[in-house]
């Protein structure tokens, strides 16, 4: 069984691994073990997470992970070789308190933080821009994301009702 009290997220990646973002650091899940394989491995700030409370799972276009927590901004984790990249109010981020995250249609990342509205990380400049209530959003405060059919992307606010892009 699993040992953690709070378990925020869960999402399966495209190969079949379920992640699970809890309190306690990152679980990652292999269902397709073979006998004697670990089945759970974890993933804490001992192994580079920026913080080990993980409240959002995301998996990109390209595959990366992307693990956003409270209170140390977002990590992406490069499946393949292990390595952290951390993004925070330090790098572009105008929080640390992150809730939510989700890709466009062009593989661009949103991410919803608690206060500081969203971020949008361009993966090809591997830059931020900025979208507070003073341009249009509901509410700085974003706590869920979702993208339509049609690639609109919904956020819903803390007391400012629903965003929609296009």
């Amino acid at each position: 069984g699993l040992n953690n009290s709070l378990i925020w997220s869960i999402i399966k990646d495209k190969q079949g691994f379920l992640w699970m973002g809890t309190e306690n650091g990152l679980l990652k899940f292999n269902p397709k073990r073979k006998e004697g394989e670990q089945a759970i491995q974890t993933i804490t700030d001992e192994e580079g997470l920026s913080n080990n409370n993980i409240v959002a799972l995301f998996e990109d276009s390209e595959g990366f992970i992307w693990a956003s927590t409270w209170g140390a901004g977002v990590c992406r984790i490069n499946k393949s070789n292990g390595e952290i990249e951390k993004f925070n109010t330090s790098n572009g981020l105008p929080s640390n308190d992150v809730s939510t995250l989700i890709d466009d249609k062009e593989g661009n990342i949103w991410i919803g933080t608690d206060k500081g509205g969203l971020a949008k990380y361009d993966i090809h400049t591997k830059s931020f821009e900025l979208f507070t209530s003073s341009n249009g959003l509901g509410n700085d405060r974003i706590y869920t994301s979702f993208r339509d059919k049609n690639n609109n992307l919904w956020f819903g606010t803390l007391g400012g009702g629903i965003t929609k892009y296009n």
